[in-house]
């Protein structure tokens, strides 16, 4: 359990982190392309299939609305090809792709190109062309560029990125939407109520000699310990005024339900990565009481069941109740170094 625990936590935090977003240049060029991402910090901007012809340079504007825009140009890298002398004619092919690619100026071609390569590197002789599918890898690597911003953006719940590349008359617009933050937050769980506060013992007939029973108390070996713990659904308001951050405090209310009582409570709470609330608090919950005709260590000639022996009542005591956000928890992170992200629609 605590295993599992300490996952999730970590999962929890995983989410909270800054993200990059990923420009495919083979795609989208003169239209503005609007894609939904988190409210997290953008740090890198990645551009996927990029030209490395002479003279093709990108210029990146990244700008939040009611931010000061952050602005880079992107050279090529220089990665040059078939100097020297004519390859082996084993290695002919492979080399002329290589130069296809770095030479390529049209970004839509560029995963064309990119595919060829890939397949003449998985083909040629791995001794005899060495230093051409070092080089054709160098080329395929380069095509992608991530870059760091100057200064990372903080993308707050319903802010916008409006991110535009230019290079010569190509334009690429981006615009990252992000969805408003949501104060209420559903959750499933487990909440535990210790006895602490209010504490009624339990009993039951124990066979006595003669045919009688006594009415004796339960201990640990014979009381079920898990009628304390409940399976629960809570409900909870986090406090933040635009963003929601790793850690937010929040008001939690909940209903717990097992087989032998139910209960309501309500209480504070701390809600770790929109994935784990943990809340403490107070709960009106029913508790079994024995029944006002019978006495402890009272002799009786029957086997009564616990029902016959105690009646419910409906009292308060202290609950703590640990929950998960169980569609956020199981959807895949979308964003990140390697994500595109979730949705996206484009529009002319």
């Amino acid at each position: 359990m605590k295993k599992l625990l300490f996952m999730l936590l970590a999962v929890a935090g995983t989410k909270a982190y800054s993200q990059s977003i990923i420009i495919d240049l083979s795609q989208n060029v003169n239209v503005t392309f609007t894609q939904t991402i988190n409210p997290q910090t953008v740090s890198v901007i990645i551009l996927k299939n990029r030209s490395q012809a002479a003279g093709v340079t990108y210029s990146i504007n990244a700008t939040v609305k009611q931010q000061a825009p952050a602005t880079l140009n992107i050279p090529n890298l220089g990665v040059a090809a078939g100097a020297g002398a004519p390859p082996p004619a084993a290695c002919t092919q492979l080399n002329t792709d290589i130069t296809k690619l770095l030479n390529q100026t049209d970004e839509t071609q560029v995963p064309t190109n990119i595919a060829t390569l890939q397949n003449d590197i998985n083909i040629a002789d791995a001794t005899t062309c060495a230093g051409y599918i070092s080089l054709a890898k160098q080329a395929i690597t380069a095509a992608t560029d991530p870059r760091v911003l100057p200064q990372p953006l903080m993308i707050k719940s319903g802010a916008e990125l409006d991110v535009t590349i230019t290079s010569g008359t190509k334009i690429w617009t981006y615009a990252f939407v992000t969805q408003q933050s949501n104060h209420w937050m559903v959750s499933y769980g487990l909440t535990y109520i210790p006895d602490i506060l209010t504490h009624f013992p339990e009993y039951y007939a124990n066979p006595q000699s003669g045919g009688t029973y006594l009415i004796a108390r339960m201990n640990s070996s014979t009381r079920n310990t898990f009628q304390n713990l409940s399976p629960s659904l809570m409900l909870t308001y986090r406090f933040f005024k635009q963003d929601m951050h790793d850690f937010n405090f929040g008001l939690t209310s909940g209903f717990a339900y097992n087989s032998q009582n139910m209960g309501g409570s309500f209480g504070p709470s701390l809600v770790i990565g929109n994935l784990v609330a943990i809340s403490t608090g107070l709960t009106f919950v029913q508790k079994y009481q024995l029944m006002g005709q019978y006495l402890p260590g009272q002799t009786i000639n029957d086997n009564l069941s616990f029902s016959q022996l105690h009646n419910q009542v409906w009292t308060y005591d202290l609950y703590f109740s640990i929950s998960f956000n169980l569609p956020q928890l199981f959807t895949k992170n979308n964003t990140g170094s390697n994500n595109t992200p979730a949705t996206s629609s484009g529009t002319h």
